[in-house]
């Protein structure tokens, strides 16, 4: 097995969209929202078409309405079409097929194994959060990823664990939301 990536980039020299800099006031609190940001951003897309929803939001009786970019504006906007992916198997080999395919796995991870979050929750709590992950090497057990504000790298130990490879594969367990 090989290295797959969509694209070439790597956290020491990416430059984080204009909005997660800090001359602007974006307040990072929404992972999916901010990884879309920099994913469309990296992939030479201006993301600020897209927030375009953010002025919707609106009280649902009970709750506000999902702060979430909806499907269908990536898809009108940029020709992305976002779908969920049936895990069948060990969810990192749905990360290696579709990154192979050029695809971007937006993936619900355990913040725990992120070093990104170091002072938040790595080797701290047990949180999930959305990442896009770019680029994937089982065999060297590294994974290049967006999230939050910028694009991190992790690998070893955190990779083996972020995917449960430290464990037998148990179909009892429930696979991380794709």
């Amino acid at each position: 097995m090989m290295k797959h990536e969509i694209l070439n980039i790597s956290p020491g020299t990416y430059q984080a969209n204009l909005i997660h800099t800090q001359e602007r006031d974006w307040a990072e609190t929404n992972c999916y929202v901010d990884i879309w940001i920099e994913l469309l951003h990296a992939l030479g897309k201006d993301p600020r078409a897209s927030l375009a929803y953010t002025l919707a939001i609106d009280f649902e009786g009970d709750q506000l309405t999902f702060f979430k970019f909806p499907v269908n504006d990536l898809k009108a906007l940029y020709g992305f079409d976002g779908q969920e992916l049936a895990v069948w198997r060990p969810v990192v080999d749905h990360c290696v097929e579709q990154v192979a395919l050029g695809r971007p796995v937006l993936v619900e991870l355990d913040s725990y194994f992120l070093p990104d979050t170091v002072g938040m929750a790595y080797q701290m709590a047990h949180v999930k959060s959305t990442v896009a992950i770019n680029a994937i090497d089982k065999e060297q057990k590294r994974l290049g990823y967006f999230h939050g504000q910028s694009y991190y790298e992790l690998a070893g130990d955190d990779f083996d664990k972020v995917f449960h490879l430290d464990k037998e594969y148990d179909d009892s367990f429930l696979p991380a939301f794709v």
